[in-house]
Formats: structure tokens, C-alpha cells, sequence
């Protein structure tokens, strides 16, 4: 099931996430520009944190499980952002990279880094202080 994130929640990734981007390693879409939902088909379980669909791509899927610790999901919205920049810049493009192994080097190898960055970021309180 898919439930939609408060507002709360939502201005909570929006806040971080937009604070974020200009010390990315790579662009990232507008966190606004799309709705969340909690998807309890991701969990512990299969290990999903998040996903990004081209075939919605003004929505996010994030684990369900990080309603309970939502700043360890705030490198999951970015990672998922940066897929749905990655669609919107790439275009037709964006399909073929879809193919695995060419998937795992060209769209995840740079996602990857802009969570990183994003959990480097989430360990200094200052940089986690939502106004």
C-alpha cells in the first residue's frame, strides 16, 4: 500500500533536500516538483529505500520503514531526484540506460555519489536544523 507523506513530512525532505543541492556532486530535480508516498512493499525485508518510476515521474516511492528515522531517507530522496533529472535531462536516452549493467554505470554510479554527499551533509546539526 501507498500512503502519501504528510505535510509535514514532506516540507521536512523539501527543507533538506533543497538546502542540499547546490553542494551536490551532480543536479537533482525540484524536490517540490514531486508528490512522496510511503510504499510498504519496500522494507527490510528486499532492501528497497526508495524508487523513482519514469512511468510516474512526478512521484517518489520511499520504504516505509523510514517514517520512523526520516533523516536516514533524506540521502534516498536525493538519490531519487537525481534519477528523475536524469529522465528529464537524457530523454529518450534515459530508456536505454535502463538496460542493466549500462543502468549500474551510468545512472546509479552518479546517484550514488549524490547520496553520499547528502549522508556526509545529514552529520553536521547544523546543516539538519529545518527552519
Amino acid at each position: 500500500m501507498r500512503e502519501k507523506l504528510t505535510e509535514e513530512e514532506s516540507r521536512y525532505f523539501v527543507s533538506l533536500v533543497s538546502k542540499a543541492k547546490d553542494q551536490l556532486p551532480y543536479p537533482i530535480a525540484d524536490p517540490e516538483s514531486v508528490q512522496m508516498y510511503w510504499n510498504d512493499k519496500y522494507n527490510s525485508d528486499n532492501g528497497i529505500m526508495g524508487s523513482f518510476n519514469w512511468a510516474r515521474p512526478k512521484e517518489l516511492d520511499l520504504n516505509s520503514g523510514g517514517k520512523i528515522a526520516m533523516e536516514m531517507m533524506v540521502s534516498t530522496v536525493a538519490h531519487e531526484l537525481h534519477h528523475k533529472w536524469q529522465l528529464g535531462n537524457y530523454g529518450v536516452l534515459y530508456y536505454l540506460m535502463l538496460v542493466p549493467g549500462v543502468r549500474q554505470l551510468l545512472l546509479e554510479k552518479t546517484a550514488k555519489k549524490v547520496e553520499l554527499k547528502v549522508d556526509e551533509l545529514m552529520e553536521d546539526p547544523e546543516f539538519t536544523k529545518v527552519s
